[in-house]
Formats: structure tokens, sequence, C-alpha cells
């Protein structure tokens, strides 16, 4: 007699449920501990102050800059027509 390889009892059929929850946790727990890894590299170089956008609360150096461009120049410059009905 020949065996039965359809429909197993479903156990074949929680297979394809599990092995992919599986892999997608297993991914999901690389991602994190890099994550994490990362961060910690962060926060340590920012205690030595080796990281390039550490904030030193400077008031003048985060300050916004005006355009230096008179306002003609910034109109001619814009990518819309000024011309054009909206």
């Amino acid at each position: 007699m020949m065996p039965m390889i359809a429909h197993q009892g479903g156990w074949d059929e929680a297979i394809y449920v599990a092995v992919p929850l599986v892999i997608f946790a297993a991914l999901l727990r690389i991602a994190k501990g890099r994550a994490q890894h990362e961060a910690e590299a962060e926060v340590q170089a920012r205690s030595r102050g080796e990281a390039g956008d550490t904030d030193t609360g400077d008031a003048a150096a985060s300050q916004v800059t005006a355009d230096p461009r008179p306002p003609e120049e910034t109109r001619a410059s814009s990518p819309v027509d000024p011309d054009m009905p909206t």
C-alpha cells in the first residue's frame, strides 16, 4: 500500500506557520542586538567626546542663519513660476 503524503494530522501545516515565525523572531533579535550595540557605542563615544554631532550647549551655534541673497535672487531661483496661476 502507498504511504499517505498529504494531510498528516496537521503537524505539516504547523511547520508552514512555525518556520517563518522562528525566522522572523531570529532576525528581529539580531536587529535589536545590533541597534542596542550601536546605541551603546554612541553613548560611549559621546561620553568620551568623540561623537561628531555632540551638543555643546552653545546658543550661537544652534541659531539658524538667514539666506544672504537679496529677495529678488531668491524669487528668481524659485522652482515655481510666479506668473503661473495657482
